[in-house]
């Protein structure tokens, strides 16, 4: 997955090259565009908290944390990414996969002028 803008915009590349991109609205709405140009934009539900929440149709969401750092995707097989940007502009994402085991990855760096180094953590 490639993830800019913060951590609110992703793009991922499925195993047999389609991709998808998933951009998330100031108001925690998510607009999903596939390979087709076909575009779903899906409202997002407000939580007491101030975070928000927008649930697709395939069962997958997307929530966003009230300060706007941390998005938090979980596919509908059970798969969750978590992407959290720090004021100075970088990212962690870490992702856990349906079985639990976990995969992360540290983005270092700010992302608006590619200066980013990866590290992965594997368990």
């Amino acid at each position: 997955a490639v993830v800019s803008n913060g951590g609110h915009t992703t793009t991922v590349t499925a195993a047999d090259g389609s991709t998808a991109t998933t951009a998330v609205g100031e108001d925690g709405s998510v607009t999903i565009t596939g390979d087709s140009g076909i575009t779903t934009t899906v409202p997002a539900t407000a939580n007491d908290d101030g975070s928000t929440v927008a649930t697709n149709a395939d069962g997958s969401s997307v929530a966003v944390s009230s300060d706007g750092a941390t998005v938090t995707t979980t596919d509908a097989d059970g798969t969750v990414t978590a992407t959290t940007t720090a004021d100075d502009g970088s990212t962690t994402t870490a992702v856990t996969d349906a079985d639990g085991s976990t995969t992360s990855e540290l983005t270092v760096g700010d992302l608006t002028n590619l200066s980013s180094h990866k590290i992965w953590i594997l368990p």
